[in-house]
């Protein structure tokens, strides 16, 4: 009988092992994209019911409240879901400690809400034009809701507990939306009915995942472990505010030079083109946690491989999307989707998943580390780069093509998010991440994008040329598995 020194010197038998490995990694990243998909299903189905209802004008009102308390979610959770993860894996303190993060987290962002919606009269004005004062303030009751919800995830992520974690983010997902459609058929065909319904649902549903996470082991938290939770995890609420500030950003300079329905089709053109993003940040649920615990003699080769894997999901999520583009934007917007605009926008916003991949690959060794506080600093530096390049566009070229421009600051942010990430990775002690294989699935899949953006509704033309690449990494990806066989 060979021995497991063998066993682990035998190349078929390594090459096993490491295919097993990406399945359990896709196995895992798959059911947390169910977690994912429910609230892209769930938009799907609710969208056209709520544009039909309330018409482009009221819509936009909505979609700018949609996009604040998914901004405020960020902010109020104060940058603890990560840190909550490390710590139930890294930390002494281990679950009980992450749990008694998850009861400190709920009660500082249920404060900060409170706080800044009693304010909200003072600076939403200036902020958000044309929208009403009530309105953003549900939206910051319905992203307390929200944060409390990923800062629960943070436990049953570290813990594994899949099934569970997927119960809680569907139920976030579609039961506010559920209960303001309710609403407006029901009661009150108006944003502000729709919006009380949607925070009065997210904060029940924040309420019972703390409850859960009360179930999986009795919390208790120590001032030092508080103190060294927020440490970590404060320094990357810039970081992690960025990225949401996009949209908020855009839809400012929107509203200021363009109107509340023209908002609304940006806010639609962001909600499905960010899809692809979305998915890959919840496979990066099971991936996060699959490198933090890696043998750090074989992380780097976990790292490496995984990446490619990722990167090859993100092709197959833009060429499908890049294929559904010009019938999906039209079926959900309805009257907002009047033309082939935010279908070509929707292209643009997708390319910034395939950076993402990248910036993903080289952020795990950040975390690794517990080096975060550079990411308070380079998160909004290439916000503040891609926003600066958008306003530079949109005031010097022509307005009938601005929806499509305001789509570049998408790739943009991840662009300079991936330079960062890398440059951070060289400082955090670990290799950073060998990303060769994954550069040409990743580049075919921005020209993919590139093509939809600028072609007004061709799915025939973007099915040719999906086509073509997929052929190409499938003959190169059967020539590496002949090649490791």
């Amino acid at each position: 009988m060979s021995s497991d020194v063998d066993k682990a010197s035998d190349p078929a038998s390594g090459a096993r092992g490491a295919r097993g490995e990406m399945a359990r990694f896709l196995g895992a990243g798959s059911l947390y994209t169910i977690a994912t998909v429910a609230p892209i299903l769930t938009l799907l189905a609710v969208t056209p019911v709520v544009s039909r209802i309330l018409g482009a004008g009221a819509f936009g009102e909505v979609a700018v409240a949609v996009s604040i308390y998914q901004f405020s979610s960020v902010i109020l959770g104060l940058g603890l879901p990560a840190a909550i993860t490390r710590n139930a894996l890294i930390e002494g303190g281990g679950f009980r400690a992450a749990g008694g993060l998850v009861l400190a987290g709920s009660g500082l962002a249920v404060v900060l809400a409170a706080l800044a919606a009693v304010s909200a009269p003072l600076w939403s004005p200036a902020a958000f034009p044309a929208i009403p004062v009530d309105a953003v303030q549900y939206a910051l009751a319905a992203g307390a809701g929200l944060a409390i919800v990923t800062l629960a995830q943070g436990v049953f992520r570290a813990a594994e507990r899949v099934w569970t974690f997927v119960a809680i983010g569907g139920a976030a997902a579609i039961v506010p939306p559920l209960a303001g459609v309710i609403v407006l058929l029901a009661w009150n065909a108006s944003p502000s009915a729709y919006l009380a319904a949607l925070a009065a649902a997210y904060l029940l549903v924040g309420l019972v995942s703390v409850v859960v996470v009360m179930r999986h082991e009795r919390p208790g938290l120590s001032a030092g472990e508080l103190r060294s939770g927020l440490a970590i995890a404060v320094p990357t609420v810039p970081h992690l505010v960025s990225v949401p500030l996009i949209l908020t950003i855009s839809l400012s300079i929107v509203l200021q030079n363009e109107g509340v329905a023209q908002a609304g089709r940006l806010q639609l053109a962001a909600m499905l083109g960010t899809a692809a993003v979305t998915v890959l940040n919840a496979m990066n649920n099971a991936w996060s946690p699959m490198i933090l615990k890696a043998p750090s003699i074989e992380r780097e080769s976990v790292l490496a491989r995984s990446t490619h894997v990722v990167a090859l999901a993100a092709f197959v999520l833009v060429s499908g999307y890049g294929i559904i583009a010009p019938y999906a934007v039209a079926l959900v917007g309805g009257p907002v989707a009047d033309d082939s605009l935010p279908a070509q926008a929707s292209m643009m916003i997708t390319a910034g998943s395939l950076f993402l991949v990248l910036y993903l690959a080289n952020i795990h060794l950040t975390f690794l580390s517990g080096r975060t506080l550079p990411l308070a600093l380079t998160t909004p530096l290439s916000l503040v780069i891609a926003v600066l390049v958008l306003w530079a566009l949109v005031t010097f070229l022509p307005a009938d093509g601005s929806l499509v421009v305001y789509g570049i600051a998408w790739p943009l942010f991840y662009v300079f998010q991936a330079l960062f990430a890398y440059l951070l990775a060289r400082g955090s002690g670990y290799p950073p991440a060998r990303v060769r294989r994954a550069l040409l699935p990743l580049g075919l899949g921005v020209l993919v994008c590139v093509q939809g953006s600028i072609l007004p509704g061709q799915p025939l033309t973007t099915m040719a040329v999906v086509a073509v690449f997929a052929a190409i990494l499938l003959v190169l990806l059967l020539r590496q598995r002949r090649r490791s066989a």
